[in-house]
Formats: C-alpha cells, structure tokens, sequence
C-alpha cells in the first residue's frame, strides 16, 4: 500500500505535470520556428539562447515538479522518469556538459530500459551539442544492438541524421531519414521528415525519388505553408517530356502568383519560375523572374540569397558573363546565412571571380587600347564619335522610360 502511495504521488504530482509543462514548451519552440524552405528543413527545432531565454521560467518551474518526486518518493519507480525530464531541460537551458552527465545517470541507475534507452538518444544529441562526436557514435552504435520502442527508434534515427548531417554524408542522413519515417505517430512531423528527404533528393538529381515524398505530403493534408512548397517543388522534379507538360507547370505557377492565399511567398514563386526557365535553358526569362522576385517583398528567409546565388550561377555556369556574375555572388555573399553549409563556397567563388574579373578586365582594356592604338587618326575619330552616340542613345531611352512610368503611374 506504502508503495502505491508513493508510486501514485509521485507520477501525478510531480513527474506527470513536469512531462506535461514540458511537452508544451517543445511545442512551442516547435510551433515558433521559422522554417527556410529553400533547403531540407533541421532535424531537430534549432535552440539558442534567445529560445532559452524565452523559455528560461517555465524551464525552471518544470524542474521543480520533477524534482518533487526525487525529493519527496524516492522510492517510487518514476525517479527514472524524473531525472529524465531534468536533464531535457539542462539539454533546452544550453547546459549541454550537465544534461549529459544527468543521461549518464539515468542510464546508470534505471530499472526501465525505455527511459534508459530514451536517456542514451538525449546523450548522443548531448554529445553532438558538445562537439563531441566521436562519443556520439558510441552510443549511437551501442543502441544499435538494443531492441527499442517506437518512439525511441525514431529519436534515434533523427540523431544519427543529424550526425551524418554534421559529417557532411548526405547518403546516410537520407538513409536515416527514411528509416525513421515508419516510427512517426504525428502526420505533421512525419511531413516535415518527408520534406527534408524530398529536398535533399533534389539537391542530389533524384527527381523521382523526390516527386514521390513530396506527393506522399499532399496526400497527408499538411500544414498550408508545407503543402505549399511542396506543390511548388513538384514542378521542378516532375518529368517533362513534351511541350503539354511544360505548358502545364508553366500555368501551375502562373495560378499560384494570382491566388491571394499566396501574395508572402510571391518572390519565391517568381524564383522557382526561373529555376524552371533555366531547365529548359531560357536564361532570359530565367533572368526576367528573378528580377520579379528581388523586386517582390516577402516572408520567406534569406529569399533573396538564394535569389542572388541563383543569377549569379546563370551568369557564371551558362552566359560566361564574369563581371555580372562577380556583382551577384557579392551580393549574395552579403545576406547568405553563414551557417549554411555551402556559405564557405559561395564565398570561395565570388572571391574567385573577383579576382579572375579584375585581371580580366585589365586584359580587355590593354587589347581595346592596343587596337585603338593600332588604328589611324581618321579612325579613331570615327570610333570614338559611334560610343558618344550610343551614349546618348542609352541616356534617351531611359529617359523615355522614366518619362513612361510617370505617366503610368498618374
């Protein structure tokens, strides 16, 4: 009878309420993520210190529920559980060393194998915060051997992906990815998981693998902005086998600039029109919608990065136009998440060729001087004469413009 006191005491009046708080907590950070669906989404809701601070009092106040039980029923079976829950929170307060040796313990001194095995996963993330993967990947292989529940699998597997993510092997976080995809009891975190993959398929050329997930969230009645980029990205890995399919993606995006549902995300419409263009080698009209989208306001993160990034590479990659595309990777290079990946190569390129246009540009100049110099009097006249005129050709059609706007706009 002591013991069920105890065992009944423990669970409802602390543990079960510390578990409660902080489960809204995770939704909360979950719900107040910004998502930048230029790229797979993160594996795990990203936390810093403004995400702690936001959160600082209620982690604290569900410290001191689940350390009621600790306190108070030592000898009821939900101490496990209890530790568990304090070391989440030194996990979300950025107190990564504490929040791991608090999952050494649980797993130490547990009876229950779920929390032990719930404790390792939080360990590996633990160590992986801590830059320790080498430690990461002993657990991870440890666990490996264990036969887990539902929910701990696919805790599991989201951290192996996240380890593999930071050892930069694209082919195991998708492998990872996929495993955990059949673990998942919540239809909107299967879809983001779906998401990712799909993106990272793409990045890798797999366009049917990717038109299968992103078809698989449609089907899923996902949340309106993840239903939203997927049909977006479903245009740019379908198979486009004849003109009746281009004339049918190409209207696709037309009906998603004219619905109002979509008027934040119109930069990004006009940008994956250009990356459609560009499939098809149409660099002009490419070049027509990203200015469209650089001119368009919207809601999405660093849009205009990958914007910029993308014009650069038109220029770079397929027109051979070095000093545009020099002027477009500096610009993307100055509003370019820095903790992307690929932020050290963009960098990289546009230092290139800022270097490789100024020693090209030199050597222009010398040949342009060396032909005028090549040239007689009379010629040289007459050369200079045709660029004064083509001047001032240039000057009066902006002014005719200019002049044709104004009148548009009154």
């Amino acid at each position: 009878l002591s013991k069920a006191y105890h065992n009944t005491t423990a669970r409802y009046n602390g543990y079960f309420l510390a578990k409660e708080k902080l489960q809204a907590i995770e939704k909360s950070i979950q719900d107040q993520t910004v998502y930048d669906y230029n790229r797979p989404l993160p594996i795990f809701p990203p936390i810093d210190s403004a995400t702690y601070k936001a959160h600082a009092a209620d982690l604290e106040d569900v410290i001191k529920k689940a350390s009621f039980p600790i306190q108070y029923h030592p000898n009821s079976k939900w101490i496990d559980d209890s530790y568990l829950v304090i070391g989440k929170v030194r996990f979300y307060e950025l107190n990564f060393p504490e929040a791991a040796q608090t999952f050494r313990y649980v797993n130490s001194t547990g009876k229950d194998r779920h929390v032990k095995h719930e404790a390792l996963v939080w360990l590996m993330r633990s160590f992986l915060k801590l830059g320790e993967t080498d430690n990461a990947w002993q657990v991870s292989e440890f666990l490996r051997k264990e036969r887990l529940n539902r929910d701990n699998a696919r805790a599991l597997y989201l951290a192996r992906a996240e380890y593999h993510l930071l050892q930069g092997d694209t082919a195991a976080v998708i492998e990872n990815l996929d495993l955990s995809l059949p673990n998942f009891t919540k239809r909107d975190d299967q879809s983001r998981v779906r998401f990712s993959l799909a993106r990272l398929y793409q990045d890798r050329g797999q366009s049917k693998e990717a038109y299968q997930q992103y078809s698989r969230i449609l089907r899923r009645n996902p949340p309106y902005d993840l239903g939203f980029f997927s049909r977006l990205y479903l245009g740019q890995v379908s198979e486009l086998d004849d003109t009746q399919d281009l004339n049918r993606i190409g209207g696709y995006y037309q009906k998603m600039l004219r619905d109002e549902k979509n008027a934040e995300y119109r930069d990004k419409i006009y940008y994956e029109m250009a990356v459609f263009e560009r499939r098809q080698q149409h660099y002009d009209k490419a070049l027509q919608n990203i200015g469209n989208s650089l001119k368009t306001p919207g809601s999405i993160p660093n849009q205009k990065a990958y914007t910029y990034l993308l014009a650069g590479e038109i220029y770079f990659e397929n027109l051979n136009k070095y000093d545009l595309a020099q002027a477009y990777y500096d610009s993307a290079v100055q509003v370019y998440p820095q903790q992307a990946l690929e932020y050290e190569q963009v960098l990289e390129r546009r230092n290139i060729l800022a270097d490789f246009t100024k020693q090209y540009n030199t050597i222009q100049l010398q040949d342009s001087l060396q032909q005028l110099a090549a040239l007689s009097e009379g010629e040289r006249l007459a050369f200079v004469q045709n660029l004064v005129q083509q001047e001032e050709e240039v000057r009066l059609q902006e002014q005719a413009k200019q002049l044709e706007q104004e009148r548009q706009r009154q």
